[in-house]
């Protein structure tokens, strides 16, 4: 599967609407490749609000997401 088509599949998985999308390019664009160390330029954080994250976290391995440390739950809301 392409980049673009990977990134928009794990967008849908987490039931967030694509509204656009845009192209960029130039010195300052970097690609980080999949086993890349934490403080690398890249987007590698997500964070939203859900109601079962083990469910969020099981529709998310088949496109590649690994939880990086432990899922802590900090209040309890």
């Amino acid at each position: 599967m392409k980049p673009k088509n990977t990134a928009i599949a794990f967008i849908r998985t987490l039931g967030l609407e694509l509204e656009g999308e845009t192209a960029v390019e130039g010195s300052s664009v970097r690609a980080a490749p999949g086993k890349a160390p934490a403080n690398t330029p890249r987007i590698g954080r997500i964070m939203c609000a859900v109601d079962d994250i083990e469910d969020v976290l099981a529709r998310l391995r088949p496109h590649g997401a690994e939880l990086v440390g432990e899922v802590v739950q900090y209040e309890n809301k």
